[in-house]
């Protein structure tokens, strides 16, 4: 009765090692449906996880993981099986935070945290650099640069609502709201910038009957002591 009770505990044991990596293999699936927290899947997206219809469950789940891999705008995803037939993905698009406009250009390249090109449009509410060089195309990196510039700007919309400003070949300039202009380098320490510039502007503003801040109208931070005129 023990060996009759371990036997069928084997058994069992088998059956379910067999249907676990047998099945994915047997099961053909003819729907699948990409989805992202904005909607449908990128129509580039769409038409690659097209062509794995007809195909099994196991060669699918390969097939999209690799797909996953290669694609630019994809951060991360899950996949899960549907049955009988289909399979959904839940995909997280990466997301713009920034916004370069070049002169040249009507577009907008909207650019993630990393730098990266997501796309183009023709307005964006997002911080902005302007640039008199072309942008990269989508799915390309900006300059080191460029990241720096469209950092500086994130960081300056948090502490004083400024949301764009002009890049030039060695430097940044942005307008604060009582309409100094502020030149940062385009490397660097963002954070020792900031916090000088913070340090100026507590100290213009120290006493408020005889502010010179109304007397100064440029800071410029690119060098080691920072310049006011």
């Amino acid at each position: 009765m023990k060996y009759l009770k371990i036997g069928i505990t084997l058994l069992f044991i088998i059956v379910i090692v067999l249907f676990v990596l047998l099945v994915p293999r047997m099961l053909v699936i003819k729907n699948i449906i990409c989805i992202n927290q904005y909607g449908s899947c990128q129509e580039t997206l769409n038409l690659k996880l097209e062509n794995l219809k007809g195909k099994s469950l196991e060669e699918v789940k390969q097939e999209v993981s690799a797909i996953m891999r290669q694609d630019l705008f994809v951060k991360e995803y899950v996949l899960r099986y549907e049955i009988p037939d289909r399979v959904v993905i839940n995909t997280i698009s990466k997301k713009a935070k920034f916004v370069l406009k070049s002169i040249d250009k009507d577009k907008l390249a909207l650019v993630d945290q990393d730098g990266l090109v997501l796309g183009l449009r023709e307005n964006s509410t997002l911080p902005k650099v302007f640039i008199s060089a072309d942008y990269a195309t989508v799915g390309e990196k900006v300059s080191k640069r460029e990241l720096f510039a469209l950092n500086l700007v994130s960081d300056l919309y948090y502490f004083y609502q400024v949301k764009e400003g002009d890049m030039f070949e060695d430097r940044l300039e942005i307008y604060l709201s009582d309409g100094v202009k502020v030149i940062f380098p385009l490397e660097g320490d963002r954070n020792v910038m900031l916090g000088g510039l913070k340090v100026i502007l507590s100290r213009l503003n120290q006493d408020v009957k005889d502010s010179r801040i109304k007397k100064v109208s440029e800071i410029d931070l690119r060098f080691k002591n920072p310049v006011l005129k």
